[in-house]
């Protein structure tokens, strides 16, 4: 899952879907499908990022950025968000299941042409990706992030390696979805 900013027709709407896409679904889908990895386990969870993942910081004030119409920020801030969600994950707890991050390079999809870029073949993206979860190198690694060579990124943002600011957004994400329904045990 995954809403690039060169989707958006419409900006304001763009933000809170983004948000929504690129950020509560992970989050939802993850922690509903953790127990079963878990009595599955050794299981791995592998959220996707980008590079622009640490290009913002995040505004707690404004996590949806209603405020600030600039499709770029939040897609960053989406991505920042995937990196410390899965980094929160990976503390909680220690059940089989592996949490990592991925960031797989810029790839030549539809939407990446229909915003006038370029980038490498299908083919490259998945390479790290199917690695990272076929690879016996990486069965018991949690909390990480990876390049597009599948290659572990030792050198993170402050903000996804801030435990506090982790806590806070997982919280906060928690009392959004209980607004639509969703809980968690």
């Amino acid at each position: 899952m995954n809403l690039g900013p060169e989707s958006y027709p419409n900006m304001w709407n763009a933000h809170k879907n983004g948000m929504e896409v690129n950020h509560l679904s992970h989050f939802v889908i993850s922690r509903q499908l953790r127990p079963l990895l878990s009595q599955n386990a050794p299981s791995k969870i592998l959220f996707v990022s980008s590079i622009c993942y640490d290009w913002h910081p995040l505004d707690f004030s404004d996590l949806q950025a209603k405020h600030y119409p600039e499709a770029y920020l939040q897609y960053s801030r989406s991505k920042l968000m995937n990196h410390m969600t899965a980094f929160r994950m990976a503390r909680e707890q220690n059940d089989g299941v592996t949490v990592n991050v991925l960031e797989p390079g810029v790839i030549m999809t539809k939407l990446l042409k229909r915003g006038g870029y370029s980038g490498g073949p299908l083919k490259d993206g998945s390479v790290a990706p199917v690695h990272l979860i076929m690879s016996d190198e990486v069965k018991t690694l949690t909390g990480a992030y990876f390049n597009n060579k599948g290659k572990r990124i030792t050198s993170l943002s402050a903000d996804s390696t801030d435990v506090k600011q982790q806590d806070r957004l997982w919280e906060m994400s928690e009392e959004i979805c209980a607004k639509f329904g969703i809980h968690f045990d």
